[in-house]
């Protein structure tokens, strides 16, 4: 099985991982229908989580599962989070509960772009 996740080293595929997770998540919280569109962004994670233990299944080198268990671990934390959402129907990204995430972002600074981590009212440079 071939997967774009294992030419990547590590660092660079979960910090993609968290900042493809805080986006998806924003847009079905700004869409206006949250409450209906955030249960299924919960099962297009549940989804994904599937297809990382199969791959974690197949024949990989040492290296090469390290880096997706380290992402099926994340990817773990993200779906506890949006279930939370769902059962707490959070639906504005005013909401505390998503306040609260250390939320990933890729965005431009002036002529430069780069990522950085949002908390609350918190704003990170990464790396």
């Amino acid at each position: 099985m071939w997967c774009a996740e294992l030419l990547h080293p590590g660092q660079v595929v979960a910090t993609v991982a968290q900042m493809t997770w805080a986006r998806g998540t924003e847009l079905v919280l700004r869409s206006g229908a949250a409450l209906g569109g955030m249960p299924a962004w919960l099962q297009w994670q549940i989804s994904e989580l599937n297809n990382l233990v199969l791959l974690i299944r197949s024949k990989l080198s040492s290296l090469q599962r390290k880096v997706v268990v380290a992402l099926c671990t994340t990817d773990v934390h993200a779906r506890d989070i949006l279930d939370e959402m769902v059962q707490s129907r959070c639906a504005s990204i005013n909401d505390f509960l998503w306040q609260q995430q250390l939320r990933y972002y890729w965005e431009r600074k002036g002529a430069d772009e780069d990522c950085i981590i949002r908390h609350a009212d918190s704003v990170v440079d990464y790396g």
